[in-house]
């Protein structure tokens, strides 16, 4: 039967500290549950736990297979580390958009909540257009807290044809990417 060593309770290394793969996995699943509740927390309402504790623990078994003891490091702290980046990968494969849209779009969303504190009401399109300074401001056609460019905003920036509002966010989006 394949063995593992992992650190026990009391954290031995090699040695009296060896048990069965399935051991393993066993004892580390409530290790999957947590890291997965932790990431659910930060993420929509409609994300499901399942989904979640599914990839996590398939980072768990990749960490079985792949722990080394002879590195000197805790069992725990490797598979936390495989059972986090499983997730994270999990929901890359599944969102539709890039990191780096991700990033403008939260760019966007601060600086839509910083010209509202600074005017005491939401910023319009083209306010949000001329905060944002010449390229950067195609950036803008970005679905932001539920709102999305305006055609008035999407000529602004230099949208050839618009659909309707979602339209031309989706399309510009596409574009960045």
């Amino acid at each position: 039967m394949h063995t593992v060593a992992h650190e026990s309770n009391s954290n031995t290394m090699m040695g009296e500290g060896q048990t069965s793969r399935d051991d393993l996995i066993l004892q580390h699943l409530p290790q999957v549950h947590h890291i997965a509740q932790a990431i659910l927390a930060r993420l929509p309402a409609h994300a499901e736990i399942d989904d979640l504790l599914g990839a996590g623990a398939l980072g768990l078994l990749d960490a079985v297979e792949k722990f080394d003891p002879s590195r000197s490091v805790k069992f725990r702290t490797y598979a936390e580390l495989r059972i986090r980046g499983a997730i994270l990968d999990s929901l890359r494969d599944l969102d539709w958009a890039p990191r780096s849209l991700r990033k403008k779009s939260r760019e966007i969303a601060n600086l839509c909540k910083e010209l509202e504190q600074n005017l005491g009401r939401p910023p319009a399109d083209t306010e949000l257009a001329e905060a944002m300074n010449g390229a950067a401001a195609g950036d803008v056609a970005v679905v932001v807290g539920g709102r999305a460019a305006s055609p008035e905003l999407a000529k602004q920036i230099g949208a050839k044809h618009v659909d309707g509002p979602l339209h031309a966010a989706v399309e510009r989006l596409r574009a960045l990417a």
